[in-house]
C-alpha cells in the first residue's frame, strides 16, 4: 500500500508515467498526492518537506541566498487535476490484480480488492497460509487444517491428523495392553 500521500514511481500505471513526472518530490522521486512546491519550481512530497524544511522556509534544492521567508506557493489547479488523473497500479498486482484506479481511489480500492492477502480460517488450528481473497474459499475447502471427524473413532481432529488419527490410538492401546 502508499506510504502516506505519496506512491513510488513503480506503481505509477503506464498510461500516466509521463505526467506523473511533474508531481515526483525533488528529494525521493516519489509521486505525491499532497505536494509542497516552491517558487523555484522544486516540488516536494510532505514527507520530504517535513524533513528537508528549513527554518528560514527556503528551498532545500536551492544553495544561494534569492529565496526568503514564505516562497512556498499554492499547487495551482492543473497539477492538482493531473495528480488526481494519475492512475495508480494497485499493490496486490504481485497477487494478479490489474486494477489502476486513480489516485482519489487508491485506498478504497485496495480495501476491498479481492487479491488483498487474507489469514486462513483454519489459522488457530495451525494453518499458515495467508492467500488472495479470491482464492480463500478453494483454500479453505482443501485445507489440511479443517476440521474433520474420525471416521474410524469418531474423533474431531484436523484432516491432517486424520490420517494418523486411529493409527496413534491403535499404538497407545498396544502400549496400555502390553
Amino acid at each position: 500500500m502508499s506510504t502516506g500521500d505519496r506512491f513510488p514511481s513503480h506503481r505509477i500505471a503506464a498510461d500516466s508515467v509521463q505526467r506523473a513526472k511533474r508531481a515526483q518530490c525533488h528529494r525521493c522521486g516519489q509521486v505525491t498526492m499532497l505536494p509542497r512546491l516552491y517558487l523555484c519550481g522544486h516540488l516536494f512530497c510532505s514527507h520530504c518537506y517535513q524533513t528537508e524544511r528549513r527554518s528560514d522556509d527556503r528551498c532545500p534544492a536551492e544553495n544561494h541566498q534569492g529565496l526568503s521567508a514564505g516562497d512556498l506557493t499554492p499547487v495551482d489547479s492543473e497539477l492538482s487535476q493531473l495528480i488526481k488523473s494519475l492512475r495508480i497500479k494497485c499493490s496486490f498486482e504481485q497477487n494478479g490484480c490489474q486494477h489502476t484506479p486513480g489516485i482519489p481511489n487508491v485506498q478504497s480500492h485496495e480495501k476491498s480488492c479481492e487479491y488483498r492477502p487474507m489469514h486462513c480460517e483454519h489459522a488457530s488450528s495451525g494453518c499458515e497460509i495467508n492467500t488472495p481473497l479470491c482464492y480463500l474459499e478453494d483454500h479453505v475447502r482443501e485445507c489440511h487444517y479443517r476440521p474433520a471427524q474420525c471416521e474410524s473413532c469418531g474423533v474431531m481432529t484436523t484432516q491432517r491428523e486424520m490420517e494418523v488419527c486411529c493409527t496413534n490410538q491403535a499404538v497407545d492401546q498396544k502400549r496400555s495392553r502390553g
